[in-house]
């Protein structure tokens, strides 16, 4: 029972590293006014309820896609490439990559940023 609850202390420390690192600067960066409480409450609900709609839209969206993938019979084969592409692109030099040359990813994405 000890072993447990070490594993679970253990599993909350490492995982909190994740929301340190990722969801802390987007919790500091809220517009929240400090004068009243109800603009900060209002503030926390809107960040967490778009938090959990965005989430939750994704979960759905991606678990449709991994159903009809599934049940084509593709699902162990695409996890299989994608792993090895993974794994590839850590290992390799970018001068062995398809795309270290190629900049339409980041062309593309500076459409949507607005300076």
């Amino acid at each position: 029972m000890m072993q447990l609850f070490i594993a679970a202390f253990a599993m909350g420390t490492l995982g909190s590293f994740h929301c340190v690192g990722m969801c802390g600067p987007l919790a500091l960066s809220l517009p929240i006014n400090n004068n009243s409480f109800q603009s900060k409450f209002l503030g926390a609900l809107l960040y967490n309820a778009g938090r959990i709609i965005t989430y939750s839209v994704f979960g759905l969206v991606f678990g449709i896609i991994g159903k009809s993938v599934a049940l084509f019979g593709y699902q162990q084969w695409l996890s299989i490439i994608l792993g090895i592409l993974i794994i590839m692109f850590l290992l390799l030099p970018k001068k062995y990559t398809a795309f270290a040359n190629n900049n339409f990813v980041l062309t593309f994405l500076e459409k949507f940023v607005v300076l």
